[in-house]
């Protein structure tokens, strides 16, 4: 098996980064673009996890605090939204934003040690749902 035939498969295994390495030790190539997307994974899903935990509270304090944030001539309307209305669309919108930021959170760690990085694509299609 010799490297003269281009077409032979390579002789490392996929997945390895050993070949990416240059002479200095520093990562080049495509390989360093992998620790970029993992790390804005990172963030992303921790910016998206703060505004799925506000949603979550807001949800909270809306369903126990709406009867006195309206006006006082307005509290005894017969058509006002009951307030397990605004309990129920704040807390299921948190439902839809902060699964898939945990699992942006979790596929930027593994992809940042060059594992998962199917994980990764799919964390960030799950992106996506936050979008709604």
């Amino acid at each position: 098996m010799s490297q003269s035939n281009p077409f032979e498969p390579p002789l490392t295994p996929p997945g390895d980064f050993s070949s990416a390495q240059s002479l200095d030790g520093t990562i080049g190539g495509w390989a360093r673009q992998i620790t970029v997307v993992a790390i804005l994974l990172i963030v992303e899903g921790v910016l998206e996890l703060l505004y799925g935990l506000y949603m979550l509270g807001i949800g909270v304090f809306m369903s126990t605090q709406f009867e006195n944030i309206l006006p006082p001539e307005q509290r005894n309307l017969q058509n006002a939204p009951p307030p397990w209305l605004m309990f129920a669309v704040f807390v299921g919108w948190s439902l839809l934003i902060i699964p898939p930021a945990v699992v942006k959170i979790w596929a930027g760690f593994r992809n940042y040690k060059f594992r998962s990085r199917t994980l990764g694509i799919v964390a960030l299609a799950l992106g996506a749902i936050s979008c709604v």
